[in-house]
């Protein structure tokens, strides 16, 4: 669920290149989907369930050695729930 929504998300960012017509109205249109309120709280919850069991994962398993692709994954992880929190406080959190 979470991945079809970052999907039309990056889908609706390209669509700027070709205007801002089209971006504002495919934005209209997805706006009423994601912002519909179960809608909204299953996708945040989607994140939410994400977010813990990856940080679960380390801490059930702090003495495990990684791979560097491994630690790769990892850091990458950390970058994304600063990112996609500092995302929804500017977008949502300003409304």
């Amino acid at each position: 669920m979470f991945a079809a929504f970052v999907a039309m998300h990056l889908v609706n960012t390209w669509l700027a290149a070709l205007g801002p017509g089209l971006y504002d109205s495919v934005q209209g249109l997805l706006r009423n989907v994601y912002q519909f309120v179960p809608v909204e709280a299953l996708l945040f919850g989607a994140l939410l369930v994400h977010i813990v069991i990856g940080v679960a994962r380390i801490v059930v398993e702090p003495g495990r050695v990684l791979t560097l692709r491994a630690r790769a994954h990892r850091y990458a992880g950390f970058f994304l729930i600063v990112v996609v929190a500092g995302h929804v406080l500017a977008v949502r959190g300003s409304s």
